[in-house]
């Protein structure tokens, strides 16, 4: 199968991390509370205050200074990441101190040319490194005299200054073993400045220490290293400083570093390439880039370069430069890549292997995003996608996907039975049936990308699509969808015969609906009853009635919704009171009472003597009265009565009259 090839061009943006355009020197002091800038040469002593930046409830003791970027570190050893570029930045890093230990007292601090910090402590005399690109500290050993308060590198050699007027040269792998640089006798000093004296040559400053009762001010010395003698005073500060930082503290001189050389080879088809290269340098001015003695620039970068050697100048306006060559070749041509698709899902014996060949050695190979690798074969492949990328030292990339193939597909290890939810509920299953030769034990699935599990069951399951995977313990596996179907809701049609309650006789309505459709025989539900197709329901008052409709599987289909009203007839709203009754125990009138609808409610009958004394209140127990009060029998006599009563229409109506009790 013909691969698909993509080449891809890499510049490499993040180098502009690394170098820059060529800075002046600048010059940092610091006091306990702020921190000043040198602004007028190292002999004029006119300084910027630049203030206390993030730290404002904490004092200084040491500063760093790296390219753009400021170190400060406070009386607990908290160090601080400040770049000036960006004002107003302050990020924490660490705290420089022994895990579990007590907090220590960081009075030296400096950058490598790599940006790694060096720091000692004041009472251990402990030397720490830390890295704050990937925050890892060491502890390198114990220095053999405690500092005054810094250190700096000198032509790659790592000094500090200590009490005893002496300036170390430090064993970094052994610091026990650090010795004696150069005394200066009479002098202490907090801080060492360099600066760049040409394109070789750094010169070497230190802060003198005077005890606070002598003086309020500090005074820079030159150091001469070379003699190992201390010069004299070129400029004294107002300020108490306790150290100080430059742009070359780091070891490097006023010369133009190269700080990368990154080519670009020619790839596949093309015939250029390219070259960035990023220097820097303490001296003053701008740089320029020349490449071949032709072409100059001040970005360092040079596009559609030929293949073959080429030479590269780099200068400052102050005269100084730099010089380097470098090969372009040709890269990545002729890949050519060969596939064996795997026999079977229990043989994963497929392979992909790649030839081609560069001018920039070494090629690179890997597969799926993975760990690059010198071979070019990638085996032991089961059927799928492949990522292919391949590199090589000139930066040249192909990337290419391949699919491989079974030979031979095995079938599947049985039959799948789907079963459609019942009534619209989450019922539906899938469930594998395994062939006869299949172990039950060799084989699990999964459901939707869930967990593989032994049972080949998966029941509860709502109407919708389903992604089944199969796994045999030989490392086959089988992929496949089912759909459990919604429960199919057959339609019906419903005809419904209806009988009115009379207002004269009470629950005298009925119903009786019938069903046809295509999923008979149907019933009826209704107040928790089942009822058959048909049936009448009777004994229902007026008002509005819902039925289910239930089809053969007992799933509820469809429903009705049926209304009664009341027949209201004249004499229905009424009520009737006679005008007479004998209580006399014959079975017969012996209960003066009302007589109404069943419809009306709400039926309250009081009773009074010609005196408006009340006698008779009707109740559920006493719903008439039987012409006594308080057991004793009432006398023959005209009585007066009040009804109060609830008429078919919901209203509160009242009526009075009299009665005759006759004995």
């Amino acid at each position: 199968m013909p691969p698909k090839t993509i080449v891809k061009t890499l510049v490499f943006i993040s180098l502009l991390l690394i170098g820059g355009k060529a800075g002046a020197q600048r010059i940092f002091i610091n006091t306990s509370s702020n921190i000043y800038e040198l602004t007028g040469g190292i002999g004029s002593c006119t300084y910027k205050n630049l203030g206390h930046f993030c730290l404002a409830d904490s004092a200084i003791y040491s500063i760093a200074f790296h390219k753009d970027t400021l170190y400060v570190i406070t009386p607990t050893s908290d160090l601080y990441q400040i770049d000036l570029n960006a004002p107003g930045t302050c990020k924490y890093l660490t705290r420089l101190a022994i895990p579990g230990g007590y907090i220590s007292s960081i009075t030296c601090l400096v950058c490598d040319k790599n940006g790694v910090l060096y720091a000692v402590d004041q009472i251990t005399r402990d030397l720490y490194r830390y890295d704050p690109h990937t925050d890892r500290m060491d502890i390198l050993g114990v220095l053999p005299e405690m500092p005054a308060g810094d250190l700096i590198f000198y032509k790659d050699i790592l000094l500090y200054t200590t009490f005893n007027s002496n300036i170390y040269a430090v064993n970094i792998n052994q610091p026990s073993a650090s010795t004696v640089f150069m005394s200066t006798p009479g002098y202490i000093f907090f801080g060492l400045i360099a600066v760049p004296d040409n394109c070789v040559k750094t010169r070497l400053f230190g802060v003198q220490f005077q005890p606070l009762a002598t003086s309020q001010s500090t005074r820079i010395v030159e150091i001469d290293p070379v003699t190992g003698t201390v010069g004299g005073v070129v400029c004294q500060t107002p300020y108490n400083i306790l150290d100080a930082a430059s742009t070359i503290e780091d070891g490097s001189n006023g010369g133009v570093i190269i700080d990368s050389l990154t080519v670009q080879a020619s790839c596949g088809n093309d015939n250029s390439g390219s070259v960035q290269v990023f220097a820097s340098s303490a001296a003053d001015g701008a740089t320029t880039y020349t490449l071949d003695g032709i072409l100059t620039n001040t970005t360092g970068v040079f596009p559609d370069i030929s293949v073959g050697s080429h030479s590269i100048h780099i200068q400052t306006s102050s005269s100084c430069f730099a010089d380097s060559i470098f090969t372009l070749n040709k890269g990545l041509t002729n890949v050519i890549f060969q596939v064996a698709d795997p026999q079977d899902c229990a043989h994963p014996d497929g392979s992909i292997e790649i030839t081609g060949s560069s001018g920039s050695p070494p090629i690179l190979y890997s597969l799926n995003g993975g760990p690059r690798q010198a071979s070019p074969v990638f085996d032991h492949l089961t059927a799928g996608g492949y990522n292919i990328s391949i590199t090589d030292a000139g930066h040249c990339e192909k990337d290419t996907s391949i699919l491989l193939s079974f030979q031979h597909i095995s079938p599947f290890p049985g039959d799948v039975t789907v079963n459609p939810t019942l009534c619209m509920k989450k019922n539906g299953s899938i469930a594998i049936a395994l062939a006869g030769n299949i172990d039950p034990s060799t084989i699990s699935a999964s459901l939707n990308s869930g967990a593989l599990q032994s049972s080949l069951s998966f029941p509860g399951l709502d109407a919708g699509s389903y992604t089944l995977h199969v796994v045999s313990t030989d490392g086959c596996s089988w992929d496949t969808s089912f759909i459990v179907q919604p429960y199919p809701k057959g339609a019906v049609t419903l005809s419904i015969d209806t009988v009115n309650p009379v207002c004269t006789e009470l629950n005298s309505g009925s119903l009786t609906i019938r069903v046809q459709g295509d999923q008979a025989p149907y019933w009826l539900g209704f107040n928790n009853t089942t009822y058959a197709n048909g049936s009448t329901i009777g004994h229902l008052s007026y008002g509005d009635y819902s039925l289910s409709v239930i089809n053969h599987d007992g799933c509820v289909v469809d429903s009705a919704h049926v209304h009664l009203r009341l027949d209201l007839r004249p004499e229905c709203d009424n009520i009737y009171i006679p005008d007479a009754f004998t209580p006399d125990g014959n079975g017969k009138n012996d209960l003066f009472r009302v007589i109404h609808s069943p419809y009306l409610t709400q039926i309250e009958l009081c009773v009074y003597n010609r005196y408006g004394q009340l006698l008779f209140a009707s109740s559920a127990e006493r719903p008439g009265w039987d012409g006594t009060f308080h057991g004793a029998a009432q006398p023959p006599d005209t009585y007066v009565w009040t009804v109060n009563y609830t008429d078919l229409e919901k209203r509160r109506r009242t009526a009075h009259g009299t009665v005759l009790l006759v004995r």
